[in-house]
């Protein structure tokens, strides 16, 4: 009987080796998994980071473009106050040729 139990513990040390390897190698090929998810995460962190970046860089153009649109408008107008003054001006030298005519006329 003795080694029967002896034959029964070899058996099942054999076998709690046999899963202890195959426990070993899963658990290193799970590390290795784990390794390349880390990697993966790692890149998807620095494209998230980038695209915070353009976005930011957008940001910063979109208001530099609304600024420029404002400055574009504000130099419309002030072209379109200087057309009105030139024009007034005309008006002005007009009416005094003609004043000028009819003063001359009349000498």
């Amino acid at each position: 009987m003795t080694q029967e139990l002896a034959f029964q513990l070899l058996g099942a040390a054999v076998i709690v080796v046999s899963n202890a390897v195959m426990i070993t190698v899963a658990f290193q090929k799970l590390r290795g998994d784990v390794g390349i998810i880390s990697v993966k995460v790692s890149a998807v962190e620095t494209d998230i980071i980038d695209l915070k970046n353009t976005d930011r860089r957008l940001s910063v153009l979109e208001d530099r473009q609304q600024n420029m649109t404002a400055d574009l408008s504000l130099v419309k107008k002030d072209n379109q106050l200087i057309r009105t003054e030139i024009q007034s001006l005309r008006l002005g030298v007009d009416r005094s040729a003609h004043i000028v005519e009819k003063y001359n006329e009349r000498v």
